[in-house]
C-alpha cells in the first residue's frame, strides 16, 4: 500500500510540473501614475518569465479607483508592447496616456495583476493608501500601499 502512495505521489507531482500547473514567475515592475504638471506618459511595466508558456491574453492588468472601490480599466497582457528580454524574462509595457486613456493619482488608487482572473499573489497594489476592491478579480480584497517612488517626468 505504501509503494502505491508513493507512485501516485510520484505521478502527480511529473503531471504538475509536465503541463506548467505551478505558479507564473509574473510581476508588476514599474509604475508611472502621476506627473507634477499635465498628465503624459503614464505607464505600467510588467515581467513575464518564460513568456511562450503562457497565451499573454489570460493575464490582465486592472486598475481600481479608491474612491468607490471599483475597476475602471481592464488591459490583456496581449495589448501591451513587448519590450526587451534579459535572461528568461520578457518586459512588456503599456502607455496609457498614448492610448488615450489615464491612470488615476488620486488618494488612494490601486491596480492588480491576474492571470485566467485570479490575482497573482503580491501583485495587489495600492498606492497613497488603502482601498478594498468591490468587482473584478480583486472584489472583496483590500489594497495595502506599497511605497512607489515616482520619478518626476
Amino acid at each position: 500500500m505504501k509503494t502505491i502512495k508513493l507512485f501516485l505521489l510520484s505521478l502527480l507531482c511529473v503531471f504538475v510540473l509536465h503541463f506548467g500547473l505551478t505558479a507564473q514567475n509574473v510581476w508588476i515592475n514599474e509604475i508611472h501614475y502621476d506627473n507634477s504638471g499635465t498628465d503624459a506618459d503614464e505607464f505600467i511595466e510588467i515581467v513575464l518569465e518564460n513568456p511562450g508558456n503562457y497565451t499573454l491574453s489570460n493575464f490582465s492588468i486592472v486598475l481600481y479607483n479608491g474612491n468607490n472601490g471599483a475597476s475602471y480599466d481592464t488591459r490583456t497582457l496581449d495589448q501591451y508592447t513587448v519590450g526587451t528580454t534579459v535572461g528568461n524574462f520578457k518586459f512588456y509595457w503599456f502607455n496609457y496616456t498614448a492610448a488615450g486613456a489615464s491612470i488615476q493619482n488620486g488618494a488612494p488608487d490601486g491596480l492588480a495583476l491576474a492571470y485566467n482572473g485570479t490575482v497573482i499573489t503580491g501583485q495587489f497594489l495600492s498606492y497613497e493608501g488603502t482601498l478594498t476592491a468591490v468587482d473584478g478579480p480583486a472584489a472583496g480584497e483590500s489594497f495595502f500601499p506599497r511605497h512607489f517612488r515616482d520619478i518626476p517626468f
